[in-house]
């Protein structure tokens, strides 16, 4: 109840990107499917909101389900939608959370809906300055991420021997080179401020 003196903070909009039946706790589901929180497809742009309006996107499991050129506009329109991060590295106003299979796990290639992997090495494309500096702004994306990868790896157990507990170098080797090594790839993007 408000008695006039308190002031409310407003709530945040937190949207979950295809979410369908498995929608984050917290969050508004958008998605095509009928039984979601705001029914639109992904590739209808513009997407129902401002630009700089929504405070943190979360995809889990969806990018996989489209096309390369596809992935470059949900970006970018994840990009238009979010506000700018905080300064506050902790915070997760203007961020954009992608969940994916890792590229070479069976996970990845076990659907036969998913279309083309998004490697963590996907991610430098969607940061302006990566673009520049390799000759790529000439490509059709508008979007401009900080990002950090974080990596689930699988630890297959009955005699296999798995990489958790190997020193970080035999995980990079065995991450880069051999297949079923990590399920799933988190990459977190930052929509971060330029200074002029």
């Amino acid at each position: 109840m408000n008695d006039g003196n308190t002031v409310l903070a407003p709530s945040l909009v937190r949207i979950d990107l295809g979410a369908g039946q498995n929608k984050k706790e917290g969050f508004t589901g958008m998605d095509r499917w009928e039984g979601s929180n705001i029914v639109h497809d992904l590739l209808d742009l513009p997407w129902p909101f401002e630009d700089g309006s929504v405070d943190e996107l979360h995809c889990s499991h969806v990018m996989e389900h489209f096309v390369g050129e596809d992935q470059m506009k949900i970006m970018d329109e994840a990009f238009r939608v979010l506000k700018f991060s905080e300064a506050d590295a902790s915070s997760t106003i203007g961020t954009l959370t992608v969940i994916v299979p890792s590229w070479n796990s069976v996970r990845m290639w076990q659907d036969p809906t998913h279309k083309s992997p998004f490697p963590d090495a996907r991610a430098h494309y969607f940061n302006k300055e990566w673009r520049t500096l390799n000759k790529l702004d000439h490509y059709p994306i508008k979007s401009d991420f900080d990002f950090t990868a974080f990596y689930q790896m699988i630890d297959p157990g009955n005699g296999i021997p798995g990489f958790i507990t190997r020193s970080r170098e035999a995980q990079l080797f065995a991450m880069h080179y051999y297949n079923n090594v990590i399920a799933d790839t988190t990459i977190v993007f930052r929509k971060a401020r330029r200074k002029a």
